[in-house]
Order: structure tokens, then C-alpha cells, then sequence
């Protein structure tokens, strides 16, 4: 039911809100998924031509010698 003063009730501020969450998500989806696939494409081009089998984020090591990051991003360009 709608108020006196025929504002949105709670569970239509609700559906829209929702709505609203869920078309910015698809949107940033939509904006990140190009950039991670050509960072991705970047990577796997620079561990090839190194030699790596493995690449992780550096937050994911507990300890590294190795920095890609650089190369990665010249590949990427």
C-alpha cells in the first residue's frame, strides 16, 4: 500500500534498489571484463615467453623474487 502523501512503500523502495544494484553490477561487469581479458592475455604472453608455469598476485605470495608487473603491463598495451 502506499502512504498518505502516495510515496514508494518499503518493499517498492526495496525492489528498486535492488534493481538498481543489480543493473550497476552488469554494468561494471560490462566495463571490466575487456580489460581483465586483455590483462589476462598479457600475462600468459609474458609467463610464456619467461619460461613461468605458474603466475600469482603478489598478495597471494608469501614470498617472491619475481615481479611480472612491468612486463605485463608493457604487453598490454
Amino acid at each position: 500500500q502506499r502512504s498518505v502523501n502516495n510515496k514508494m512503500t518499503e518493499q517498492e523502495v526495496a525492489q528498486v534498489s535492488e534493481k538498481i544494484r543489480k543493473d550497476l553490477a552488469a554494468k561494471q561487469e560490462g566495463i571490466i571484463a575487456p580489460v581483465n581479458a586483455k590483462v589476462n592475455k598479457a600475462i600468459e604472453k609474458v609467463a610464456k615467453a619467461n619460461g613461468y608455469v605458474v603466475v600469482i598476485p603478489s598478495e597471494a605470495a608469501v614470498y617472491s623474487t619475481v615481479d611480472i608487473s612491468s612486463e605485463v603491463l608493457a604487453a598490454a598495451k
